[in-house]
């Protein structure tokens, strides 16, 4: 509360003059012409004059400053009757007074006013001036501003640090936590949230070890500690880690200490994604491995092509020499039948011969005009009785005179390979259905998978089966010759993948699908034009 009096009457002021004296504020008394009437020791002492000589003297001589009509205001204001109060906020002093060397640089005293009007009766005959020396306080408050604008300036710079160290520490993909020695996260960005499926909430207070699979639990555990012994920061390694959705994670994971106020003991995590390289890395191994397969495998198709050939042309004798034999033999000798199995094998050999020097490709293929209802009738004849016990045959044939032109032998075995091959599937669980559909279908533009095929009618052979369904990696790979559909162990797809070769050979493709009832689905599509398909023979040979 302010120590001024709101108003005085003069006849209570005057009287008590001397005690004035005392008070540790100024108090100077002037009539309506502005003439001094009382001036206290606090006055004297500041201003060097003593009350004798400046009572009878105009306030404005005193102090000339009073004629700046911003200060006058406050004296005529208050012979008008009004209180008038004098803030340093708005002008620092009222009157120039000096300060002590305490002040420094402070030469003028800073002053709070109040000006109070003097009453006799109700007339308003003069007024009592009350002086407060605030240069003190002001030096603390300016202090005190100084050290408050630091701290703003301070806490600004931390945070905007605070927010340059949130935005590397959130913005990088990379999985970062802050750990203790045992290993408890105590703070994980958004990178570790999405690697381990689970928000920053609840990966704050849980064990970084426990997230590792059992198998790298060990490892993550010996690194920490390593790196708590030594005091220095680990290696990169790779450890593999169990989400929230049950699915596995490789990171290759550095743990790196901390130091500073407030980091003693703690670790910074960083867990970097590798898993789609590592799966890359096994990619090109298998690709390495598959291509040294292939060249062993050419390596024995020349062997073979160059077997065949010579064994061709041994057959070739053979049959010659038992169809001259024949010739010659009555009809009722008695080594007739066996000379015709003779030659019925040797032929049957010979077939066998031609159909491997066809797929090496040391004999072009025989093409001309095929119906493809016979042909299907005829080899799911076959196939029916070559079936394992318990697998059953369906066949569904919608095609009358439709035609392909290709070679029979080969178009048959790519039959006989797709059925065999979901019997072999069948086979594995002992029992099953094979289902063979045959029809008349038109192909757009684009829905060969290998962007060869052209538009137009084809015939549509779709064999299908109800074995375990295949996942996607296997309808990725079932065409690779070195590829085992169903686990290792299980058998190599090479007569899927010559069922391929045949099949483009003739200008057609495969398509691969898995759906709810028969659960793997191949289809083969061989063109009816006649122009797209000798294309396709002189690409592929």
């Amino acid at each position: 509360m302010s120590s001024f009096p709101e108003s005085v009457d003069l006849d209570r002021l005057i009287p008590q003059s001397d005690l004035c004296d005392y008070l540790h504020l100024g108090l100077l008394v002037v009539d309506r012409d502005l003439r001094v009437m009382a001036w206290n020791r606090w006055l004297a002492e500041r201003t060097g004059l003593e009350a004798q000589e400046v009572i009878g003297r105009r306030l404005l001589e005193i102090f000339p400053e009073l004629e700046d009509p911003l200060r006058l205001k406050y004296l005529t204001g208050a012979l008008a009757g009004e209180t008038q109060v004098l803030s340093p906020e708005l002008h620092p002093y009222l009157v120039r007074l000096p300060v002590g060397p305490w002040a420094g640089e402070q030469a003028e005293m800073r002053q709070t006013a109040r000006l109070v009007p003097l009453h006799e009766g109700k007339d308003v005959v003069g007024v009592a001036v009350f002086i407060e020396d605030v240069t003190e306080r002001h030096l603390h408050e300016q202090e005190l501003l100084t050290l408050v604008k630091r701290l703003e300036e301070t806490t600004r710079k931390l945070a905007k640090e605070e927010e340059r160290f949130r935005a590397i520490f959130e913005g990088t993909p990379d999985a970062l936590a802050l750990v203790s020695p045992e290993g408890i996260i105590e703070l994980a960005n958004a990178g570790a949230a999405r690697l381990f499926g689970k928000s920053s909430g609840e990966l704050q207070g849980s064990n970084l070890l426990e997230l590792a699979t059992d198998e790298h639990r060990p490892l993550l555990a010996s690194a920490l500690s390593g790196a708590h012994s030594q005091g220095k920061g680990t290696g990169p390694l790779q450890a593999r880690f169990q989400t929230a959705q049950g699915s596995e994670v490789i990171l290759e994971v550095v743990f790196q200490p901390l130091s500073g106020n407030g980091n003693a003991g703690a670790y910074l995590f960083q867990g970097r994604d590798i898993t789609e390289r590592v799966r890359m890395e096994a990619v090109l191994r298998q690709a390495e491995e598959d291509f040294w397969l292939s060249q062993k495998a050419e390596a024995v198709s020349l062997l073979a092509g160059g077997v065949a050939h010579d064994f061709n042309n041994l057959l070739a004798i053979i049959l010659g020499f038992a169809d001259l034999t024949l010739q010659t033999m009555p009809e009722n000798d008695p080594n007739r039948p066996n000379l015709e199995e003779i030659r019925a094998a040797a032929a049957r050999a010979s077939e066998i011969s031609g159909d491997l020097l066809s797929f090496t490709g040391r004999r072009p293929a025989r093409r001309g005009p095929v119906k493809m209802a016979p042909l299907l009738h005829e080899a799911l004849h076959l196939i029916r009785r070559s079936l394992p016990a318990g697998v059953e045959l369906s066949e569904t044939v919608d095609l009358s005179e439709e035609t392909i032109f290709g070679d029979r032998g080969q178009v048959e075995q790519v039959i006989v390979n797709l059925c065999t091959n979901a019997a072999a599937a069948l086979r594995r669980q002992g029992h099953g259905l094979i289902e063979v559909r045959a029809e008349r279908c038109t192909v757009e533009q684009g829905e060969d998978p290998w962007q060869e095929a052209s538009p137009g009618d084809y015939v549509c052979v779709s064999v299908s089966d109800n074995a375990q369904p295949l996942d996607e990696e296997a309808k990725q790979r079932l065409f690779d010759p070195y590829f085992e559909p169903y686990g290792k162990g299980t058998g190599r797809s090479l007569g899927l993948a010559a069922s391929f070769g045949l099949v483009r050979s003739h200008g057609g493709f495969l398509t691969v699908s898995s759906a709810p009832g028969m659960s793997n689905t191949i289809r083969v599509f061989l063109p009816l034009s006649l122009d797209s398909t000798q294309r396709a023979a002189e690409k592929y040979g």
